[in-house]
């Protein structure tokens, strides 16, 4: 028979593998990242909000802070179990500065030939504000001088406080969903927003904010909803890892929410579809900030763990059973060449080969009736499995003048299964 994986993506819109209803095991391992040794900026706490897949490496980013101030830092691996840490890449700013006190919750995210990392930054007056740093390396980054560059509005009763915990996507436009903070009788309460930009700098926030809120108690996320991980299947097709927490137990657990929208947001009735650890782990009171990686044919969900005292990160895995296209990438490239090119990783459980074909949509996805015939690349039958899989497309050739805002394309890729 015949397995059929189909990704419909816009011009420049980032797609990945379906969140599904994925059962999670915790690795054995746990924490992956434990706390640095005594004495070192990460001796208190560990807690990490992305992870970069790059040239088979992993690189986990993290705030650590040795009780003082926190710091982002970098460690690397190429299993996902065993890290070396690379120590701080990015550090506070100066007295006055909107991150002067702290940076953390980094999320990076590659745009064009570039790293782009979306952090929180914290001033003396422990107000919140989300910054930007570049990098061409992963390792050396340079902040923003539009810094911050998604403010914090007193005038929101939400974002009291602060907005934080940042998670970008990039589709041509970019689009952050980040965490309102809000402080009222000795509990905080955090709600997840949502921002619009043109350009990565300036943003305006969604109206209606916020998307997602702590649901009516009694509730296993009736306290706060945070730590948003979102992906992008197709454009009626968003999925939200999110965490939870719940007022009667003191607990953060991790839970799904699906949209056709990506504002209008519904629970899964399978929630918390991940649970906090037994007493007396490293993860027995609060586990936050999913972020999941696809590598061969394995899902990894890093998070972070609270014992009551101490932040660290640990793992989850997930298995592939089906063929898998994901971290999709169209873009345009700039006149004369005027070509498309689709980037992509393709994923087998067993490393066979796959046909790919490519369909075009100018309707914004609802019919792919354009023939598409001057494609070269990773196309084709037998495409081995990997990563970074590029096809080159002339769309001028096949169709002068289509190349609009409604156009679509669409990866398909079929293997033939015993």
């Amino acid at each position: 028979m015949f397995r059929i994986v189909i990704l419909v993506l816009s011009m420049l819109l980032i797609a990945n593998l379906s969140l599904g209803q994925t059962t999670w095991t915790k690795h054995p391992s746990n924490p992956i990242l434990d706390l640095g040794d005594h004495g070192d900026f990460d001796s208190r706490h560990v807690g990490m909000k992305s992870v970069v897949l790059h040239n088979d490496l992993f690189f986990l980013f993290y705030h650590g802070s040795d009780g003082t101030s926190y710091k982002i830092a970098l460690a690397i691996s190429s299993d996902a179990i065993n890290w070396s840490r690379y120590g701080v890449v990015l550090d506070i700013g100066n007295p006055g500065d909107f991150d002067s006190e702290h940076v953390s919750q980094p999320h990076v995210v590659q745009i064009g030939q570039e790293w782009w990392m979306y952090y929180e930054g914290r001033d003396d007056l422990s107000q919140q504000q989300i910054g930007l740093a570049y990098s061409d390396d992963l390792v050396h980054w340079t902040k923003s001088i539009s810094n911050p560059v998604l403010h914090r509005d007193p005038s929101i009763p939400e974002e009291a406080i602060g907005v934080s915990q940042p998670h970008v996507l990039f589709d041509g436009d970019f689009r952050m969903y980040y965490i309102q903070w809000n402080y009222d009788n000795n509990i905080y309460y955090f709600s997840i927003g949502l921002a619009y930009s043109e350009d990565g700098i300036v943003w305006s926030k969604y109206a209606n904010n916020p998307v997602l809120q702590c649901a009516p108690s009694p509730a296993w996320d009736d306290n706060f909803v945070a730590a948003p991980f979102i992906q992008i299947d197709s454009p009626t097709d968003y999925s939200m890892l999110y965490a939870g927490g719940e007022l009667s137990t003191n607990h953060c657990r991790l839970g799904k929410a699906t949209s056709i929208d990506g504002i209008e947001w519904n629970r899964s009735p399978g929630n918390p579809f991940m649970d906090v650890g037994t007493s007396g782990a490293w993860d027995d009171e609060w586990i936050t900030h999913p972020y999941i990686v696809i590598h061969a044919d394995i899902q990894y969900m890093f998070y972070c763990g609270l014992d009551g005292d101490n932040w660290r990160v640990g793992l989850a895995t997930a298995p592939i059973h089906e063929p898998n296209i994901c971290n999709v990438l169209a873009r345009q490239l700039d006149p004369p060449n005027n070509q498309v090119v689709i980037s992509y990783d393709l994923y087998t459980p067993s490393d066979e080969p796959v046909e790919i074909s490519l369909f075009a949509s100018n309707d914004l996805g609802v019919t792919f009736d354009l023939l598409v015939t001057s494609v070269t690349g990773d196309v084709g039958s037998n495409i081995t499995p990997g990563l970074s899989k590029l096809i080159y497309w002339d769309a001028r050739r096949d169709y002068p003048g289509l190349i609009t805002d409604s156009m679509r394309v669409r990866v398909i890729g079929i293997t033939e299964g015993k």
